[in-house]
Order: C-alpha cells, then structure tokens, then sequence
C-alpha cells in the first residue's frame, strides 16, 4: 500500500529521535493516519496516536476507494498497529479539541501534510 505523503526519511528521522529516549519516553502523534510511524516508533516509548480516526476526501484521493469519505479508518488503524504488534494508546479526538492531561512529552511528533497549501486543513471533515 503506497501511503503517500510519508516519505523514508521522515520515519529514519523519527525513529533516530525516538531511539535516543528512554524506554518509558511519552510519544504523543498527532495525525496518526495509518501508522506508519505510528508502528515504527511505538516500541520505543509510550505512543499516544491523536486523530479524529474520519477518512476525508484529500486520503480519498491519496488512496482511492479504501474507504469512504466520512468513514472512520480507526479500525484499520487498529488492524495495522496490532498486525506490528505496536502498542499504544488512541486518543479519537479532533486536534482542537485534544487537552494532554499526560506525564511530561518526551517526543511530540506533528504529522501532517508537507505542502503549505494544505496547511490547517489535515483534520478536515468528509
């Protein structure tokens, strides 16, 4: 499956961080679509995945008929994570609406898309 908007060298780029934190490291993602870094960096600290888990129009076209528009991927989400045995905890909230009540971040990692023009709009609705 081509996952489109991540690319190799940011999941080197966030495992390297990863890597250098303790093992109990707090790791919150924000956006964690469909875990690619999600499953990469889940066994080296405590991964918290934020996302609103609603497949929007702009993964449509990314990824063609997997799901619909409106549609929630939080189930798919599940299956990937649990298929890599990665460990984490799901936070099914909008971006605005998430409060970190958590221990001390070790790691926040903000995954969104990379062009400027679609700045703001990572969380759009169906």
């Amino acid at each position: 499956m081509d996952l489109g908007h991540i690319g190799k060298a940011v999941v080197v780029l966030g495992v390297g961080l990863a890597d250098r934190l303790s093992p109990e490291a707090v790791i919150p993602e924000m956006g964690s679509w469909l875990a690619v870094l999600s499953v990469e960096v889940a066994h080296l600290g405590a991964l918290h995945g934020v996302d609103n888990f609603i497949w929007t129009k702009d993964h449509d076209r990314r990824l063609p008929g997997l799901l619909k528009p409106g549609q929630s991927f939080r189930p798919l989400f599940e299956d990937l994570t649990g298929a890599k045995r990665a460990e984490g905890t799901i936070h099914d909230t909008r971006f605005e609406d998430f409060i970190w009540t958590g221990p001390r971040i070790d790691l926040l990692i903000i995954d969104s898309p990379i062009c400027a023009g679609r700045a703001g709009r990572g969380q759009e609705r169906a």
